[in-house]
Protein backbone atom coordinates (compact mmCIF):
# COMPACT_ATOMS: atom_id res chain seq x y z
CA UNK A 1 0.00 0.00 0.00
CA UNK A 2 2.79 2.40 0.90
CA UNK A 3 4.55 1.51 -2.35
CA UNK A 4 1.46 2.47 -4.40
CA UNK A 5 1.27 5.82 -2.60
CA UNK A 6 4.93 6.57 -3.39
CA UNK A 7 4.35 5.78 -7.06
CA UNK A 8 1.32 8.08 -7.17
CA UNK A 9 3.28 10.89 -5.55
CA UNK A 10 6.05 10.74 -8.18
CA UNK A 11 3.84 10.43 -11.23
CA UNK A 12 2.40 13.73 -12.26
CA UNK A 13 0.46 14.50 -15.37
CA UNK A 14 2.33 17.07 -17.42
CA UNK A 15 0.24 19.19 -19.73
CA UNK A 16 1.88 19.92 -23.10
CA UNK A 17 2.48 23.53 -24.04
CA UNK A 18 -0.12 24.90 -26.43
CA UNK A 19 0.21 27.98 -28.57
CA UNK A 20 -2.36 29.50 -30.90
CA UNK A 21 -1.57 29.49 -34.61
CA UNK A 22 -1.37 33.09 -35.81
CA UNK A 23 -3.12 33.96 -39.06
CA UNK A 24 -5.67 31.18 -39.05
CA UNK A 25 -9.38 32.15 -38.84
CA UNK A 26 -10.42 29.20 -36.70
CA UNK A 27 -7.51 29.87 -34.28
CA UNK A 28 -6.76 26.18 -33.99
CA UNK A 29 -4.20 25.11 -31.46
CA UNK A 30 -1.21 22.88 -32.10
CA UNK A 31 1.02 21.03 -29.70
CA UNK A 32 4.61 22.12 -29.42
CA UNK A 33 6.67 18.99 -29.96
CA UNK A 34 10.34 19.10 -30.74
CA UNK A 35 11.21 18.09 -34.29
CA UNK A 36 13.56 15.11 -34.46
CA UNK A 37 16.91 15.91 -35.98
CA UNK A 38 18.05 14.46 -39.29
CA UNK A 39 20.61 12.38 -37.48
CA UNK A 40 17.91 10.86 -35.30
CA UNK A 41 15.76 10.12 -38.33
CA UNK A 42 18.68 8.51 -40.18
CA UNK A 43 19.50 6.42 -37.14
CA UNK A 44 15.90 5.25 -36.85
CA UNK A 45 15.82 4.36 -40.55
CA UNK A 46 19.12 2.48 -40.30
CA UNK A 47 17.92 0.57 -37.23
CA UNK A 48 14.69 -0.30 -39.03
CA UNK A 49 16.60 -1.57 -42.07
CA UNK A 50 19.00 -3.62 -39.96
CA UNK A 51 16.22 -5.30 -37.98
CA UNK A 52 14.23 -5.97 -41.15
CA UNK A 53 17.24 -7.50 -42.85
CA UNK A 54 18.07 -9.60 -39.79
CA UNK A 55 14.53 -10.95 -39.88
CA UNK A 56 14.48 -11.75 -43.63
CA UNK A 57 18.14 -12.29 -44.54
CA UNK A 58 17.57 -15.88 -45.65
CA UNK A 59 15.19 -14.93 -48.43
CA UNK A 60 17.38 -11.99 -49.51
CA UNK A 61 20.46 -14.18 -49.90
CA UNK A 62 18.48 -16.91 -51.67
CA UNK A 63 17.13 -14.45 -54.21
CA UNK A 64 20.56 -12.92 -54.77
CA UNK A 65 22.04 -16.36 -55.33
CA UNK A 66 19.34 -17.28 -57.85
CA UNK A 67 19.81 -14.06 -59.80
CA UNK A 68 23.58 -14.55 -59.81
CA UNK A 69 23.23 -18.07 -61.22
CA UNK A 70 20.79 -16.87 -63.85
CA UNK A 71 23.03 -13.99 -64.97
CA UNK A 72 26.12 -16.21 -65.16
CA UNK A 73 24.28 -18.77 -67.29
CA UNK A 74 22.88 -16.04 -69.52
CA UNK A 75 26.31 -14.49 -69.93
CA UNK A 76 27.98 -17.76 -70.80
CA UNK A 77 25.27 -18.89 -73.20
CA UNK A 78 25.08 -15.57 -75.04
CA UNK A 79 28.74 -14.77 -75.46
CA UNK A 80 31.13 -17.53 -74.53
CA UNK A 81 29.46 -20.51 -76.23
CA UNK A 82 28.98 -18.52 -79.41
CA UNK A 83 32.69 -17.51 -79.44
CA UNK A 84 31.81 -13.81 -79.53
CA UNK A 85 34.20 -13.13 -76.65
CA UNK A 86 37.22 -14.74 -78.26
CA UNK A 87 36.66 -13.58 -81.84
CA UNK A 88 34.88 -10.25 -81.37
CA UNK A 89 36.66 -9.20 -78.14
CA UNK A 90 33.70 -8.39 -75.91
CA UNK A 91 35.58 -7.51 -72.73
CA UNK A 92 32.55 -6.36 -70.79
CA UNK A 93 31.28 -9.92 -70.61
CA UNK A 94 34.53 -11.03 -69.02
CA UNK A 95 34.18 -8.27 -66.42
CA UNK A 96 30.58 -9.28 -65.85
CA UNK A 97 31.38 -12.96 -65.32
CA UNK A 98 34.25 -12.05 -62.98
CA UNK A 99 32.02 -9.81 -60.82
CA UNK A 100 29.17 -12.31 -60.76
CA UNK A 101 31.55 -15.13 -59.83
CA UNK A 102 32.96 -12.93 -57.06
CA UNK A 103 29.47 -12.40 -55.68
CA UNK A 104 28.79 -16.12 -55.88
CA UNK A 105 32.00 -16.94 -53.99
CA UNK A 106 31.21 -14.29 -51.36
CA UNK A 107 27.82 -15.88 -50.74
CA UNK A 108 29.35 -19.34 -50.37
CA UNK A 109 32.21 -18.47 -48.03
CA UNK A 110 31.33 -19.06 -44.38
CA UNK A 111 32.61 -15.71 -43.12
CA UNK A 112 29.83 -15.11 -40.61
CA UNK A 113 28.78 -11.89 -42.30
CA UNK A 114 25.63 -13.25 -43.94
CA UNK A 115 23.43 -11.64 -41.31
CA UNK A 116 25.07 -8.22 -41.76
CA UNK A 117 23.34 -5.64 -43.90
CA UNK A 118 26.56 -3.96 -45.09
CA UNK A 119 27.91 -7.26 -46.44
CA UNK A 120 24.70 -7.85 -48.37
CA UNK A 121 24.79 -4.31 -49.79
CA UNK A 122 28.38 -4.82 -50.99
CA UNK A 123 27.40 -8.05 -52.72
CA UNK A 124 24.32 -6.38 -54.19
CA UNK A 125 26.45 -3.51 -55.53
CA UNK A 126 28.88 -5.96 -57.17
CA UNK A 127 25.92 -7.83 -58.63
CA UNK A 128 24.51 -4.57 -60.02
CA UNK A 129 27.80 -3.64 -61.67
CA UNK A 130 28.05 -7.14 -63.18
CA UNK A 131 24.49 -6.86 -64.50
CA UNK A 132 25.37 -3.44 -65.94
CA UNK A 133 28.30 -4.93 -67.86
CA UNK A 134 26.06 -7.73 -69.14
CA UNK A 135 23.38 -5.29 -70.31
CA UNK A 136 26.03 -3.05 -71.90
CA UNK A 137 27.49 -5.96 -73.83
CA UNK A 138 24.04 -7.07 -75.03
CA UNK A 139 23.31 -3.47 -76.03
CA UNK A 140 26.59 -3.30 -77.97
CA UNK A 141 25.88 -6.64 -79.63
CA UNK A 142 22.41 -5.53 -80.75
CA UNK A 143 23.44 -2.01 -81.79
CA UNK A 144 26.35 -3.17 -83.97
CA UNK A 145 24.16 -5.79 -85.64
CA UNK A 146 26.60 -8.61 -85.10
CA UNK A 147 24.28 -11.53 -84.94
CA UNK A 148 26.85 -13.94 -86.38
CA UNK A 149 27.27 -17.03 -84.30
CA UNK A 150 30.39 -19.09 -84.84
CA UNK A 151 29.89 -22.79 -84.33
CA UNK A 152 33.54 -23.80 -84.45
Amino acid sequence: MAKAQRIEEHTELVEPEIEPVVGNEDSSLRLLTPEPSRRTLRRRLYDHLVTGFARDHVSCWANLSRITNLLILLNISLFFLSHLVTREHYYYTIYSVFLLATVHVLTLLPLGFLTRLWYYLICLALESVGAYFLIASVWYWVSTGRNTIYLF
